[in-house]
């Protein structure tokens, strides 16, 4: 019976311990997908038509997945871009890349970035016009 007793006030201590243990662990850090905007894509392409000459003949466009983006010594979810716009003169001003990333919601925007940081490249027809 002392060993019965013993027994379970061991096995009521461990779990007790195991679930401590369990709540005391830090939580994993969010992925970019999960930290970015919902409509990070929205708000690229309005960016797009409000600041290009001609938004809507863009060619080349790609974009990377969401990722983390080194600034500052600080890390930011966000996502790179190039693309071919025209320029004042209707010709196509060669490819041009930047570095879009999104601090406390709003949308930040580096031109002429480093693009080592930059991920896999895929088409983005849907940011176009």
């Amino acid at each position: 019976m002392k060993h019965s007793i013993a027994a379970a006030s061991l096995v009521a201590l461990m779990t007790a311990c195991m679930t401590a243990s369990a709540d005391a662990q830090p939580k994993a850090k969010q992925t970019p997908q999960a930290m970015i905007p919902a409509n990070y894509k929205a708000q690229i392409k309005e960016r797009l038509k409000t600041t290009l000459v001609d938004p809507y003949t863009l060619r080349d466009l790609e974009i990377t997945d969401p990722q983390p983006i080194p600034y500052f010594g600080s890390s930011y979810p966000g996502v790179c871009l190039r693309f071919n716009p025209k320029n004042n003169y209707g010709a196509y001003a060669g490819m041009q890349t930047y570095i879009v990333y999104f601090k406390g919601g709003a949308m930040k925007v580096i031109d002429h970035p480093n693009v080592k940081v930059c991920g896999a490249w895929r088409p983005a027809p849907e940011l176009a016009g």
